[in-house]
């Protein structure tokens, strides 16, 4: 072989493996073994690079993650992709991809209660329901905006406290996402967990409130391929498809289920962020 074609072969395959370092993409763990919505989050961001080039999803060994130390991890460039509600302070610090990833699942909250507290609930209404203890992460937008609504929370640092509080009595309701109530609660009972925990379907706390996808403010171009590949998935009806198969979230349909249940609208102070407003990015109860 020529000198020269070595030299072309030599500089190509130094640059592909070069490029497939580049490529690989740092994520969060799993908050628990009960944090099964880990999986989908995954392989949604998979989906949405998938016409982007060749990316590799990594996993970024690190324990007791909190919501506050995955965005400082995203800061420091030990993370290239958070996954997180959205608040001002994130917001400002990060770049946001607008697009909800669960169409507005997660801002439909269910609450996880003891079989045995099932006909308490019943009787309720919104001014007692706000009078108990709802369980809640001591990070996560959720408290605050159930707070900001007059509702008392019990909050927590640690995702897997949270379905053992409940359990012992520590408060009366969890209030989880429509997205991954039914995998948790099922994956709670699996794993050796209490089997007196059951989802309460016949209430809903509805607020606007989006899972997003967020970089580094200095990543604009990863930022946008990642949205472009959503709002690809969202026109064609790729995610609402992805969103029914998923085993994470498929047992939250038909959501004709819920059409007796008592929804009560909670307002979000915490939007900062201009969202879509087509239908198509949101599912409606």
């Amino acid at each position: 072989m020529p000198c020269c074609q070595r030299l072309t072969l030599f500089f190509f395959l130094v640059c592909c493996s070069w490029a497939s370092v580049a490529q690989t993409l740092f994520v969060r763990p799993a908050q628990s073994e009960h944090d099964i919505s880990h999986s989908f989050f995954v392989s949604l961001l998979e989906q949405s690079l998938k016409k982007s080039g060749a990316y590799q999803i990594e996993v970024l060994k690190v324990e007791d993650l909190t919501q506050d130390r995955g965005f400082l991890l995203l800061k420091q460039h030990r993370l290239d992709v958070f996954w997180a509600g959205i608040n001002p302070v994130r917001a400002d610090n990060f770049r946001v991809i607008t697009v909800p990833l669960t169409m507005g699942m997660l801002g439909h909250r269910l609450p996880v209660i003891r079989r045995q507290d099932k006909a308490k609930f019943d009787a309720l209404d919104e001014v007692e329901l706000k009078k108990l203890r709802a369980c809640q992460g001591s990070q996560w937008p959720d408290s605050d905006i159930l707070e900001h609504n007059g509702y008392r929370v019990v909050r927590a640092p640690k995702f897997a406290m949270m379905y053992d509080m409940l359990s012992v009595g520590r408060c009366h309701y969890f209030p989880r996402g429509l997205n991954e109530v039914y995998g948790e609660v099922s994956s709670f009972e699996q794993s050796g967990g209490a089997d007196d925990l059951i989802v309460y379907d016949k209430i809903v706390l509805k607020y606007r409130f989006p899972m997003l996808f967020f970089t580094h403010k200095d990543n604009e171009a990863l930022a946008q391929k990642i949205d472009a590949g959503l709002r690809k998935m969202v026109e064609s009806g790729e995610l609402m498809q992805f969103i029914k198969s998923h085993p994470v979230t498929r047992d939250a349909f038909p959501l004709e289920r819920f059409a007796e249940s008592r929804i009560y609208e909670l307002v979000n102070p915490l939007l900062t962020v201009p969202l879509p407003e087509d239908n198509h990015y949101w599912i409606h109860l």
